[in-house]
């Protein structure tokens, strides 16, 4: 298993954009201060550190990104036909999970949150426990309803 050397201080974030054909997920740590003031120029676009969000007073420096499935076309154009994945929701969501648990952080071995994305309908509220987490029944992507998240 990979991981990141880190302190136990740090703060590492995992985010998963799911779009029902491809989820895009990345890992993120959170810069701090000390070390953000010589990142500044990222938010003046002056930094050519591509991996460098600012995001309001916020640096966050991508350390690991990744489309899954991995698209079958790699250039610029995007040709619909050849884009259109095979991949299960299962397959989608089993290597998610693989690449989000390659990229743990060292720290303590877990991430501070993980925020997901989703097209919908999707089963936000807690207090409903059999939706919660779930892609609901009314989803336009037959194959993903009733999949947990």
């Amino acid at each position: 298993m990979m991981t990141m050397t880190s302190s136990s201080n740090e703060i590492y974030l995992a985010a998963i954009e799911g779009g029902g054909t491809t989820f895009v997920v990345s890992v993120a740590r959170v810069v701090p201060l000390h070390e953000a003031t010589a990142t500044s120029t990222a938010s003046t676009g002056n930094n050519n550190n591509n991996n460098i969000l600012q995001i309001g007073p916020t640096t966050l420096q991508i350390l690991h990104t990744t489309t899954i499935p991995a698209p079958k076309n790699t250039t610029d154009t995007v040709t619909i036909n050849n884009n259109i994945s095979n991949s299960t929701p299962a397959q989608i969501l089993d290597e998610t999970c693989a690449f989000l648990r390659s990229h743990l952080p060292s720290n303590n071995g877990k991430y501070s949150a993980v925020g997901i994305a989703t097209f919908g309908p999707a089963g936000v509220n807690p207090t409903q426990t059999k939706d919660w987490g779930t892609i609901l029944a009314g989803s336009p992507k037959r194959e993903w309803r009733g999949v947990d998240l």
